[in-house]
């Protein structure tokens, strides 16, 4: 609303803390970090399925309630109001940036794949990737606890390259359940949630085993939509 010359906002009060002041104590507990992909990657999810592409997911954006679910609370760089991601008062942000989005480009579902995998690396590691790609450290390097399957899931989602990261958040959740361990991957009835039944769990297999080819199970894909948000 508006005010005389001031313009303001409203938005719903959220208990809890933000992902940075959370890893300011230290690297979060591995469970906590799975909790974080499943409530980011759900998020993410649904906001492509209404066509938007967040583009900046940093972690003082991000808050996590007591329960520690995830909560995505600044939408301001988003494709419904910005062509294109400006330039960053936060000299933090540029790390979960997707290198697209830093030079100026609109982005596409693998912008949010590339700042979703960011952030987890930030949560499970309590350090930033480096901002080129091809230098960012495997997590076991700085935290040898990082389960595998999380650590080979993080790492490519975060290539250089849109074209070669996942496709969809869809297909990143899909594949961190289908090489969980003895990690659990908590299923949501939000209509948020990445897929996590066994059918889910089976078919990341498969497309992972095959070279990540188009599910042909009739599951929802961004992939006609990619670039095109």
């Amino acid at each position: 609303g508006y005010r005389g010359p001031w313009a303001y906002r409203v938005s719903k009060w959220i208990e809890g803390e933000s992902v940075l002041d959370a890893v300011a104590r230290g690297s979060r507990p591995i469970p906590d970090v799975i909790q974080l992909a499943r409530d980011l990657l759900s998020a993410i999810d649904y906001a492509h399925g209404e066509q938007v592409l967040v583009r900046r997911i940093v972690p003082s954006s991000v808050m996590l309630t007591p329960a520690r679910r995830a909560i995505i609370t600044d939408l301001r760089w988003c494709n419904r109001l910005l062509d294109v991601a400006l330039a960053d008062v936060d000299p933090m942000a540029e790390a979960f940036l997707a290198p697209e989005a830093r030079v100026g480009q609109a982005g596409d579902p693998g912008s949010d794949v590339y700042a979703a995998a960011a952030l987890l690396y930030f949560a499970v590691t309590g350090e930033p990737p480096s901002v080129n790609p091809v230098e960012i450290p495997p997590p076991t390097v700085l935290r040898p606890v990082c389960p595998r399957a999380l650590e080979r899931v993080i790492m490519h989602a975060l290539q250089a390259e849109s074209n070669k990261r996942y496709l969809t958040v869809v297909e990143m959740g899909d594949d961190l359940v289908s090489d969980l361990g003895d990690y659990g991957f908590e299923t949501s009835t939000s209509p948020m949630a990445v897929r996590t039944t066994a059918s889910a769990r089976t078919a990341a297999a498969s497309r992972r085993d095959a070279g990540r080819a188009p599910p042909a199970d009739g599951t929802p894909s961004l992939c006609a939509t990619r670039g095109n948000l």
